[in-house]
């Protein structure tokens, strides 16, 4: 796409209601952007989902020309790539889906043949949590496996963080336009980022500012970027269970960590696998293998490596089990950790196979 169409087509996005699936449908019926341009209101009313204000809207689409000259003006100035939909750059795996945004802006690097894996949860994470996002970050950066996700706190940034730290790449994808970082607190995240030769991207132009619709929408490319999407932790609402609906519709492949039915971070996770959306996600072997991507020979594929690391707490909670094992009140009582909060380190001890609890509440150590 010339400058010319990538002027247009910028305008076309920037009319009131006029989203990329109307937008793609309005260039196809006239058959190029600049004819949509030359149009007649009686035209537009003969596009299906045009009523009258949308059909006056485009009439009057060319007092958007000047606003789309300044993004692109703009654009130039911070060095932020444009990519229309049509564009060599523009990642196949994304045109896949239903909804494709139209322009992409990009700093860092993108490419036709990018995709990654979708790493997303909980901005409140627990160091549970944290301690599977970055197991699962570990392994696809050895695997040289690209990270997506969405900048946010939690578990976004703990996937985005242990990636750039490992010297891997990693695609931010924002709500508002990538000259404001958000959450403005991540600015250094994302320039670690671009140094190790990752990207973030929006579909949103310079000088947007932050919207809650955005967010939603946001994460439509999120998983359309993946091959495969992994949800951390989620309560029973919240963005990541989002897009992990929007990868279920895309026919991406979407995992789950469970959790304790009882823990409201692991209910959303909890939800989707009962819901049949998402499959049980235990160890990150289990995705590449899934996906049918061969591995490296010195990636850790191996569950050992994944329940080596301990919390401070499960390495406490585990010295405190002895060899015949131990009632659950007695080692609350000499961990000094209130059972409630106990029982979640206990479930990870067991999820990482370190632990059985037996009926009557006794938990032992296994291979000790």
């Amino acid at each position: 796409m010339d400058k010319d169409d990538l002027l247009y087509l910028i305008a076309l996005l920037k009319t009131e209601h006029i989203g990329p699936i109307l937008a793609k449908n309005i260039i196809q019926f006239f058959g190029s952007i600049q004819e949509v341009f030359k149009a007649h209101k009686r035209q537009f009313l003969l596009i299906p989902k045009i009523g009258q204000k949308t059909a006056n809207d485009l009439q009057n689409i060319h007092k958007h020309l000047t606003d789309a000259e300044n993004i692109i003006n703009r654009c130039d100035k911070l060095k932020i790539k444009i990519l229309s939909y049509q564009s060599e750059e523009y990642p196949a795996i994304l045109n896949e889906i239903y909804d494709p945004p139209l322009i992409l802006y990009a700093k860092g690097f993108i490419s036709k043949n990018l995709w990654g894996i979708g790493i997303v949860g909980t901005r409140s994470a627990t160091d549970y949590g944290k301690e599977q996002t970055q197991l699962l970050a570990e392994y696809l950066v050895n695997n040289q496996i690209p990270i997506i996700s969405g900048m946010a706190y939690g578990i976004d940034y703990q996937a985005h963080k242990r990636c750039v730290d490992l010297k891997g790449r990693t695609i931010g994808v924002l709500a508002c336009g990538i000259d404001t970082i958000y959450p403005r607190n991540h600015e250094n995240l994302a320039t670690e980022i671009l140094l190790q030769g990752g990207a973030i991207i929006s579909e949103y132009p310079p000088g947007t500012i932050v919207h809650p619709m955005n967010f939603p929408l946001r994460n439509r490319i999120i998983s359309g970027l993946s091959k495969a999407v992994i949800v951390i932790e989620s309560g029973e609402q919240g963005g990541a269970l989002i897009t992990a609906r929007y990868a279920f519709e895309q026919n991406r492949d979407v995992w789950a960590l469970p959790g304790r039915v009882s823990d409201p971070k692991s209910q959303g996770c909890n939800a989707l696998i009962q819901n049949n959306i998402a499959k049980i996600y235990s160890q990150p072997a289990d995705i590449l293998e899934d996906l049918k991507i061969p591995t490296t020979k010195n990636s850790k594929t191996t569950k050992p490596n994944l329940f080596n690391h301990l919390t401070d707490q499960e390495i406490k909670v585990l010295q405190s089990i002895n060899s015949q094992g131990i009632e659950l009140e007695l080692l609350s009582e000499k961990t000094e950790i209130e059972i409630s909060i106990l029982l979640s380190t206990l479930l990870s001890l067991e999820v990482k196979g370190l632990i059985t609890q037996l009926p009557g509440k006794k938990i032992v150590k296994n291979g000790y």
